[in-house]
């Protein structure tokens, strides 16, 4: 029961994290393709299953391990989820303005 406290609080900082605006924005945009509500709660349940165990892994690795992230791979990673976002705009724009020709 003592682990209970630490559960709570990783639960509510990982939902805290999930609303990011980052996340919000990533999921919205992947999710917004499908079709169907069934197939897009698919997608979100799959973005947010693998989400989940890579952080899962990467923090039971950093805690086993006793590893460091060095600052430029923080760095470098912080700039691979900009890159990623700025694709998702673009792709998105450019649906936008597929749909407003027709």
């Amino acid at each position: 029961m003592q682990s209970l406290p630490v559960v709570v609080l990783g639960f509510l900082l990982g939902m805290l994290h999930a609303t990011d605006a980052d996340h919000v924005i990533a999921v919205s945009t992947i999710v917004s393709r499908q079709r169907s509500v069934g197939g897009a709660a698919r997608v979100g349940l799959l973005w947010g299953v693998g989400h989940t165990v890579t952080v899962f892994c990467v923090g039971t690795a950093i805690i086993l391990f006793n590893l460091v992230i060095p600052p430029r791979l923080e760095l470098a990673l912080e700039f691979c989820v900009a890159l990623m976002l700025m694709v998702l705009g673009v792709v998105t724009l450019l649906r936008v303005r597929r749909h407003v020709r027709e």
